[in-house]
């Protein structure tokens, strides 16, 4: 159990201001704590582009749909139109892991 304060003055914040910024710091630590959240990923970093891992055409792989989490091993060429023929669940969104 730690103990903490906010300080008792800072530059051009009043009291009221000193207390809301620690609580709220501290209520988003918590929150963070509680759901094992990460907050070290930069927000400004977001991109609107998704990442796609297309399968392997050497190798086989695993696929996990992320409808239903089911996983499968495919063989190697497997294509995406193959892995939704598997018939998982009624919408299959497969993510080559």
């Amino acid at each position: 159990r730690g103990n903490s304060r906010e300080a008792e003055v800072k530059k051009g914040m009043d009291e009221s201001q000193i207390t809301g910024t620690a609580s709220s710091y501290a209520g988003k630590r918590a929150l963070g704590n509680l759901f094992a959240l990460d907050d070290s990923k930069d927000a400004d970093g977001y991109t609107d582009e998704p990442v796609v891992k297309l399968p392997p055409q050497d190798v086989s792989f695993v696929g996990r749909c992320q409808s239903c989490g089911k996983s499968y091993t495919f063989n190697p060429g497997t294509s995406i139109q193959q892995m939704n023929a598997v018939g998982c669940c009624a919408r299959p969104d497969w993510m080559v892991v």
